[in-house]
């Protein structure tokens, strides 16, 4: 199997700006508009999207169930900090063959991180920007480029990283929570309960935030972490729901610990890339 990487596919084109987050921070205007460079930093087969209905053997299957994953590498003065992308979205994508190369999901809201750990050994390696990753069902079998593949992604970029700390949250249940650091982040809290079952304790709470501003919460007594990370649900209206296990019952000593990220701009980034090479066909088995 071959892989291409570091294809010579670069386009300048001109990042759109998003309103910001809620919390007040709008993109300056009072400057000509930053470009972005967005390159292929590689094309591979993906075997992850393999799914073997007929039970056949497993070589034959990688044969017929080839995936593919393009990775757009993505890169801006205005976007060195960034930290999530979401709303991906693909118009086209054309093989040389006039066919299309179908996306495992054309388009979806799901917020994903940028620094995991290929942007990590990206930057090990010496590579600038950060990458997306773009996910499709196995090609025509005669496809050897993409001819054509165009969409758009929102990534933000920049803030900060803060705690908000709320003493002792079991004073604090079935109440709004008015605090300063929370309301400058654009985040909605309240405390529900805390439920005690026949083998655990939760401390329950609602949030309402921006897409990407909730960042993590923890439950700190007498200096030692009392949480055990936190099981979230989606409910309507842009609510959710966190379940947080606790080892031992929370007293007035406790603390709640809210990461927010304040201060980050959101960007709309359009893609146009040409002529992406495929990797080689693997080779067809035949049974003997």
């Amino acid at each position: 199997m071959k892989t291409h990487t570091h294809l010579n596919v670069v386009l300048a084109i001109t990042i759109l700006p998003l309103l910001a987050s809620a919390a007040g921070v709008h993109a300056q205007n009072d400057s000509p508009p930053p470009t972005v460079q967005t390159n292929v930093a590689y094309v591979t087969e993906s075997r992850a999207l393999i799914l073997a209905a007929d039970k056949g053997p497993y070589a034959q299957s990688i044969a017929k169930h080839l995936g593919l994953t393009v990775c757009l590498n993505i890169n801006s003065k205005l976007l060195r900090h960034p930290n999530f992308y979401h709303h991906l979205r693909i118009i086209t994508e054309v093989l040389n063959t006039g066919h299309t190369l179908i996306p495992i999901a054309p388009r979806f809201r799901q917020i994903v991180s940028v620094r995991g750990r290929l942007y990590q050994n990206m930057q090990q390696a010496g590579a600038v920007g950060f990458p997306i990753v773009l996910r499709f069902a196995a090609p025509s079998p005669k496809a050897a480029t993409i001819r054509e593949l165009i969409g758009s992604v929102d990534v933000a970029a920049g803030g900060i990283v803060r705690t908000v700390t709320l003493n002792n949250p079991t004073a604090l249940v079935q109440q709004h929570i008015a605090n300063a650091g929370l309301k400058a982040a654009d985040v909605r809290m309240r405390i529900m309960s805390v439920t005690k079952t026949r083998h655990s304790r939760f401390l329950i709470l609602e949030i309402i935030a921006p897409a990407g501003v909730f960042q993590s919460v923890a439950v700190v007594q007498n200096h030692k972490t009392i949480s055990g990370g936190y099981i979230i649900a989606q409910l309507p209206k842009g609510v959710d729901k966190l379940m947080i296990p606790l080892s031992t019952a929370p007293g007035a000593s406790a603390k709640l610990k809210v990461t927010v990220l304040t201060g980050w701009h959101e960007y709309r980034i359009p893609f146009t890339l040409n002529n992406i090479p495929l990797p080689d066909a693997p080779p067809v088995v035949r049974r003997p």
